[in-house]
């Protein structure tokens, strides 16, 4: 088969180009260090714990900002939905975030072990993902709802679990204050 004979979408190649730059502008930019007079062991390890926090929620997020171009093309081409459908599900999953957000996705980060929060991200997107393909509408409402726990969780739980962790396995206030500010600096 040649190149020709392909059929490739390039509609989502602009996407992709963004995410691959803002990955790689974040991944790679280098913030000043607060204090010369450091210990370099204490603060590569504690970079080694920003550095896991960085790749897995960029990789997070990019799931999640990858699914939004694909959504509305996929329920209009599988489940054959009308404009108005679509925007209601859309609406579903806002206000799922709404009310989710405050009441499970606070308390799992504030009473959970850090890490879990983070898991139950991936299985809720992965649950979310699997759901829709199933062609039933009470299907379709319990995939928006269950993405609907992915927006609060993605965005509150990776930094919950980053601050616990660096405060658990970093003794230095002042690496701690440097690699924490860093993170959120980049």
């Amino acid at each position: 088969m040649t190149i020709e004979n392909q059929d490739f979408n390039f509609k989502y190649t602009p996407h992709m180009m963004l995410l691959s730059l803002i990955f790689t502008f974040k991944f790679f930019s280098k913030a000043k260090e607060q204090s010369q007079n450091m210990d370099n062991v204490k603060l590569a390890h504690a970079n080694k714990i920003y550095y896991k926090y960085l790749i897995c929620f960029q990789l997070a997020k990019a799931a999640d900002w990858c699914l939004g171009p694909f959504m509305y093309e996929f329920f209009q081409s599988y489940h054959s939905l009308k404009t108005e459908m679509f925007a209601k599900l859309v609406a579903l999953s806002f206000l799922s975030s709404l009310f989710m957000g405050p009441f499970l996705v606070g308390y799992l980060n504030d009473k959970s072990d850090k890490k879990l929060p983070c898991i139950v991200f991936g299985v809720s997107l992965a649950f979310s993902c699997l759901i829709r393909q199933i062609q039933n509408p009470g299907m379709l409402v319990l995939g928006q709802i269950s993405y609907g726990l992915c927006s609060p969780l993605l965005y509150t739980s990776f930094e919950n679990w980053f601050i616990g962790e660096v405060n658990r396995k970093v003794e230095d206030k002042v690496i701690k204050e440097t690699v924490i500010s860093n993170a959120f600096e980049k």
